[in-house]
């Protein structure tokens, strides 16, 4: 029901007979009004997609994951053989969310220290770091540049391991005051 232009209303049927651009037809002429619906639909998408990460315990989530990512989670999963059109459909809008996402750093035990999604794009547009002096392990993570009992970074380790202009967005990044998780 939606109100018409004397104060009443009336009750719009929409047509959907022939192409999907039927749906995009304004609300006088009998449409649903959508302007743009595939925005819209990968709108609604990304909020499961969201829903995913962040509700781990949901029946979606659990179903979804004892079929389609068993030992890892929704952002590392793959695509297998014949997969379900909602899955289909979450792979693609999980390409959007991880476009956008990136750490929020707390403890730094998660964050992946050679990772940039933990620095903000539009201070940096890679992350540049010095091999030869940074430790070879694949596996560290933003804790071993902080100052876990201080709650500050260690520039030390910053500026031997970062160049300059990625220390000064690393210190840019604000640190919680207590102890929590990425």
């Amino acid at each position: 029901m939606w109100p018409d232009s004397g104060g009443g209303l009336r009750m719009v049927v929409p047509r959907f007979g022939g192409s999907p651009g039927e749906i995009c037809v304004e609300v006088s002429m009998r449409g649903m009004g959508f302007r743009r619906f595939e925005q819209f639909n990968q709108a609604l998408l990304a909020k499961i997609g969201w829903h995913i990460l962040n509700e781990p315990q949901s029946l979606l989530v659990q179903v979804y994951k004892g079929k389609y990512f068993p030992q890892g989670s929704f952002l590392s999963a793959t695509a297998r053989s014949r997969p379900s059109w909602g899955w289909q459909s979450f792979l693609f809008v999980r390409q959007l969310l991880t476009n956008g996402l990136r750490w929020q750093i707390g403890n730094g035990q998660k964050a992946p220290l050679l990772d940039s999604n933990w620095i903000p794009t539009q201070l940096l547009s890679s992350l540049v770091y010095n091999p030869r002096v940074l430790p070879d392990d694949g596996e560290m993570t933003v804790s071993v540049v902080l100052c876990l009992g201080e709650g500050c970074w260690c520039e030390d380790k910053l500026s031997q391991w970062f160049d300059p202009l990625t220390c000064q967005a690393i210190k840019a990044l604000p640190l919680p005051r207590q102890n929590i998780e990425d």
